[in-house]
Formats: C-alpha cells, structure tokens, sequence
C-alpha cells in the first residue's frame, strides 16, 4: 500500500506520462493531417495544371476558328462583289440585246410603212 506522497508521486508521473503520450498521438495526427493536406495540395495544384493547359489549348483554338472565320467573310465578301459584277455584266448585255431588239422592230415597222 502507497502513502500519500507516493500516490501523488505516481499519479504526477502517470499524468505526465499520459499528456506526453498524448502529445505524441497529436503529434502524429497532425503530422497525418499535415500529408493528407500536402496530397490535397498537390492534387489541387495538377489539376490547376491540367485546367490551365485545357484553357490554353481552348484559347489556341479560338484563335484559330477566328482567324478561319476571317478568311471565310474575305472569301464571302470577294464572291459577293464577284457575283455583283457578273450581274451588272449580264443585265447591260441584256440591255443591249433589248436596245438591238427595239431597234430591229423600228426598222421592221419603217420597212412595213
């Protein structure tokens, strides 16, 4: 049996005891918490690199279609005038066969007269 100076003692030690052990369980969970939170940093961090990349790649493109969109409208506009020449062309000559045309029936009604 203990006295009371050897129970205090002992519950002193056992005390101590029990908060460094339970330090060093902290210890260790934090240190597992640490790791898991450098995981998720990582993880964060490829993705952010993977995301990055992907917008790059995006924008790359975008730059691309704009650029393919441009040409189109030059072309699109060229044919167009092209096609309105052709136009004024086409109706001058029909004009001029009108012209010819009016002036044959003139002559055809001079001729009957």
């Amino acid at each position: 049996f203990m006295d009371k100076k050897n129970v205090l003692t002992f519950l002193q030690v056992d005390t101590f005891t029990s908060v460094v052990l339970q330090l060093h369980f902290v210890a260790g969970d934090v240190a597992a918490v640490q790791q898991h939170l450098a995981e998720k940093a990582e993880m964060f961090k490829r993705q952010c690199e993977e995301q990055g990349r992907s917008l790059a790649n995006a924008r790359a493109s975008l730059e691309r279609l704009q650029e393919e969109n441009g040409q189109l409208r030059q072309k699109l506009s060229s044919i167009q005038i092209q096609q309105e020449q052709e136009v004024k062309e086409i109706e001058l000559k029909m004009q001029e066969r009108l012209n010819l045309v009016e002036k044959s029936a003139l002559e055809s009604r001079e001729t009957l007269q």
